[in-house]
């Protein structure tokens, strides 16, 4: 994927890979879930909570070349030192799987095996590490590759509702200045918390030359939902109103639960699409989700 194809109207998918030994009933729930023709690009975690899942770069490669859209591949710096990160890229540029999302990664004691975490790192010493193989050279001899890579696109990540704005735009500004491309932000659930981020952006962008921001949406679809964002996911914020909501509808059933969920999240999506055409899509896998949320004017996107 080129910087260029971020900056105009972008849809991507986050797809978390199954601890399976097989990635197929994953790909054919894609395939099934009509999802193909709205998306522009994929997005795979990386083991997120530190929970053992596929390959990341692995399930980005059998994703892009069966369905033909690029693919966004989180790699994290919590399972891998020096040797093992530059392992991990090279590799995946060998595979074209070249657009590669930057994180520190969870906590290991959120894992449910016993593990030690690596975290040689945050994700800047990972956007420096991309940085160093997109000019060509090898970071162990500091001399240049014989064969030259193929371009990287890094990508690093945002809180969307931070108590300290001007920390936030700190973070960004330095993920931006050692070479990330793009920002996605964690789940955004009001209007205000999009224009700041855009705002933010924008400073950026005039410092950099470059820099684009692509807002997280994960659909409420429950009260018990609404309850983790509400009280677990830290740097986001669910309007109380919402809240209040989803607890009346949890109380009348889940039918009416689901009903008004996919009310206010298809509300809020096209409100967040008019502000700003740059979402990424989360939904656990629940892929199904996104053509109901959708306009049925929505222009259908190009590929497989």
């Amino acid at each position: 994927m080129t910087p260029e194809k971020l900056k105009g109207s972008f849809l991507s998918l986050e797809v978390s890979p199954p601890r399976e030994p097989t990635l197929n009933p994953l790909l054919e729930k894609i395939e099934e879930s009509g999802v193909l023709e709205y998306i522009d690009a994929f997005s795979v975690t990386d083991a997120p909570l530190s929970v053992p899942k596929y390959n990341s770069v692995i399930a980005g490669y059998r994703l892009q070349s069966r369905f033909g859209k690029p693919v966004i591949t989180t790699i994290t710096m919590r399972d891998r030192n020096k040797i093992a990160l530059i392992g991990e890229l090279l590799g995946a540029n060998d595979l074209g799987v070249t657009t590669i999302l930057a994180l520190t990664g969870d906590p290991v004691r959120l894992s449910p095996i016993e593990a030690k975490g690596v975290f040689e790192g945050n994700s800047l010493f990972l956007l420096e590490l991309i940085a160093t193989l997109n000019r060509g050279i090898d970071p162990v001899t500091g001399k240049e590759f014989k064969t030259s890579p193929k371009p990287f696109l890094p990508l690093a990540v945002s809180n969307s509702s931070p108590n300290n704005w001007r920390g936030l735009e700190r973070k960004i500004w330095k993920k931006i200045e050692k070479g990330a491309e793009g920002i996605i932000t964690q789940p955004v659930y009001n209007l205000g918390d999009g224009e700041r981020l855009l705002q933010i952006m924008e400073k950026v962008k005039k410092e950099f030359g470059r820099g684009e921001i692509i807002l997280g949406f994960f659909p409420i679809t429950s009260y018990r939902t609404a309850l983790f964002l509400k009280e677990k996911l830290p740097g986001v914020t669910l309007p109380e109103k919402i809240f209040k909501i989803m607890e009346k509808a949890h109380q009348k059933g889940k039918e009416w639960e689901l009903e008004e969920g996919l009310k206010i999240s298809r509300e809020l999506f096209h409100q967040l699409w008019e502000l700003h055409p740059k979402i990424h899509f989360m939904s656990s896998n629940r892929f199904h989700l996104l053509p109901q949320l959708l306009p049925s004017h929505w222009r259908k996107r190009e590929g497989k």
